[in-house]
């Protein structure tokens, strides 16, 4: 957010002409936004849908597709945390001097 004060580590490789509490501009590419907003939000939504309508055609009760459904939203939140090294490298921040 543009008026918030947030703490972000980023790696790079200029990272030497900045000082320790500089105030910068972080960003990533439209690209890059729209990878992380599938990665976050759309593919979970997918998974989750999907496993509704499909348990749901089981017979199971709501309560127990529900409880089944944020069981598989938690696991796969749970890989993209295990799988944070390796998207941490595919998502390249730019930082600029304001």
């Amino acid at each position: 957010s543009e008026s918030e004060e947030k703490v972000v580590i980023v790696h790079s490789d200029i990272a030497r002409i900045f000082e320790v509490g500089e105030e910068v501009n972080v960003s990533i590419s439209k690209i890059m936004g729209m990878k992380a907003i599938w990665w976050s939000y759309v593919c979970p939504l997918i998974l989750m849908l999907l496993s509704l309508f499909i348990l749901g055609d089981f017979g199971l009760s709501e309560a127990a597709t529900g409880l089944i459904t944020l069981g598989i939203a938690a696991v796969y939140f749970f890989v993209l945390y295990l799988m944070r090294d390796k998207l941490e490298r595919e998502i390249i921040f730019k930082i600029d001097k304001i």
